[in-house]
């Protein structure tokens, strides 16, 4: 049987941008990070809006990495930075990585829990909840 060639139009890859905060510090960051930012970078689009896309993965913004993900059809965002994380940053990012129709809260649990997330956690807020019949 013969074979026969097809031309399969590649989209092209997307490739981590890196600020100057994380250009300084490219050669220490471990390959395997490097590898899941450029996965992320690549990954399936979630949602769409006027504003753009949105995927799950990590990212790098500024002097912060930026954790996507969504679970149960909720979103959340993690911000974790070595330098200050100011409001105006994090409202930044949440515009950035989340589709504009959201409502998203940080909730403050425990001490301990609050060690252990080092950063700030945004979460989806359902707006539609039903009630219970």
């Amino acid at each position: 049987m013969p074979t026969v060639e097809v031309a399969v139009e590649k989209a092209p890859r997307k490739r981590v941008v890196f600020s100057p905060y994380w250009e300084k510090r490219k050669r220490k960051l471990k390959k395997e990070f490097i590898q899941k930012l450029q996965d992320s970078a690549n990954s399936e689009v979630i949602a769409s809006d006027e504003y753009g896309e949105y995927r799950a993965g990590s990212f790098l913004h500024k002097a912060a990495i930026v954790t996507v993900q969504r679970e149960n059809g909720l979103w959340s965002l993690h911000v974790m930075s070595e330098e200050f994380i100011s409001s105006v940053l994090v409202e930044e990012i949440r515009y950035k990585y989340l589709p504009d129709d959201l409502l998203m809260a940080q909730l403050y649990g425990t001490r301990k829990e609050a060690n252990q997330l080092k950063g700030v956690v945004l979460y989806e807020i359902p707006k539609h909840i039903k009630e219970a019949e």
